[in-house]
């Protein structure tokens, strides 16, 4: 089964290359930029900038031991962290800098979990670590899988001129927005995933749900609405 899971996630990632560069215009690019430079650090506008974006699945006090959170993100969101940094640095940055970016078009979500205790972590690798662990979103009665994440590798699959994320993914193996190393760190996972949501759909309200090994759901209600990549 995992091998059948894992085709078909090579396969669609091998289809990304049609996704289309980022939708954003320049002055979206622009109102990014302002809105990133209103907090002092990037943590600062992860605090508070995408606030409505994240959702606990789990919190420190989750029946097993694992916290779980998700935030969604897009292009927006990664310019506007990348100016909060450079203002936090006190560094300029421009459009230039912002189209410099790996922005893809893409609807992306940073998955971290984190166990503890001595039974959490033994379950944490047990039952979440790579293939074991997966995120869909269902809209109505349709599920929409990922079409790329940051823990499965180019094999060849992926096409040259693929989109800059997975090649992001593949040589840094950071997150987009938190610039956490992702993967596996003693009682920690960090993973992301990319999505591509047809428009008619993209104000929806979305179950996210997270899968664990066992192939037990962790789910919660998304609203697709206040996520950036509606922008008006």
């Amino acid at each position: 089964m995992k091998n059948v899971l894992t085709f078909v996630l090579l396969s669609a990632i091998a289809g990304i290359a049609q996704v289309p560069s980022s939708p954003l215009t320049s002055p979206q690019i622009q109102d990014a930029i302002a809105k990133g430079k209103q907090y002092r650090t990037r943590d600062r506008y992860l605090d508070g900038g995408i606030k409505a974006q994240k959702i606990r699945l789990a919190g420190a006090f989750a029946g097993d031991g694992i916290s779980k959170y998700l935030i969604f993100f897009t292009d927006y969101d990664i310019v506007a962290a990348a100016a909060a940094d450079a203002a936090h640095q006190m560094r300029e940055f421009s459009d230039v800098d912002a189209k410099n970016l790996p922005l893809s078009g893409l609807t992306l979500v940073n998955v971290q979990l984190h166990a503890r205790g001595d039974f959490p972590v033994r379950r944490l690798q047990q039952h979440f670590i790579g293939q074991n662990l997966h995120l869909v979103l269902q809209i109505g009665n349709t599920v929409i899988q990922p079409v790329a994440r940051s823990d499965v590798r180019d094999s060849g699959v992926m096409p040259a001129d693929g989109p800059l994320v997975v090649r992001y993914w593949t040589n840094g193996n950071t997150s987009l927005i938190t610039t956490d190393r992702l993967g596996f760190s003693a009682e920690r996972i960090e993973v992301e995933f990319a999505f591509q949501i047809p428009p008619e759909i993209a104000a929806a309200k979305a179950k996210a749900i997270l899968i664990d090994g066992e192939g037990k759901h962790y789910v919660d209600e998304v609203d697709l609405a206040k996520i950036r990549h509606v922008l008006q």
